[in-house]
């Protein structure tokens, strides 16, 4: 079994990768920790951004995929064939793309539980990659978590 374990790096991440270990631990699984950075502010308009923001940007995309390779050798020290990745560019779209490219057979990931009018107004990873994908998806509530990043 192919596991894709979407995580954004708050507090939740530790619950949504509890969920699939819980998963892994009854099967044979390969698990692929996912994450989807921000994109790089290279643009504003048609002009190139400030070089303080580009390289503040790749400072941070360093730091996740620190934080990654971390996570991953947490879970492979279990004895899982474990895999972090990181990309850039659209979150639900990157998710259910790697999920398809890797045929995974289950993605797991959390969500906020953000109220009705957030969800109305700027929508929402979880259900666009249900409203996106075939394959089966675990969503893990991660609401009671606190929104601090783990970068300590």
């Amino acid at each position: 079994m192919k596991i894709l374990v979407a995580v954004d790096l708050s507090a939740g991440t530790n619950a949504v990768l509890a969920a699939a270990r819980d998963i892994a631990q009854s099967r044979s699984s390969e698990i692929v920790i996912f994450h989807v950075a921000a994109p790089d502010s290279t643009f504003v308009s048609y002009q190139a951004g400030p070089q303080h923001e580009r390289d503040w940007r790749a400072e941070e995309t360093s730091k996740e995929h620190t934080q990654l390779q971390e996570l991953a050798r947490d879970l492979a020290g279990e004895n899982r064939n474990v895999r972090p990745m990181i990309v850039k560019g659209p979150t639900a779209e990157k998710i259910v793309d790697e999920a398809t490219q890797v045929g995974a057979d289950l993605i797991v990931l959390g969500s906020h539980g953000h109220g009705a009018l957030f969800h109305l107004v700027a929508g929402s990873v979880t259900m666009a990659v249900l409203h996106s994908t075939k394959i089966p998806v675990l969503v893990v509530p991660v609401a009671g978590h606190s929104e601090q990043q783990n970068d300590e």
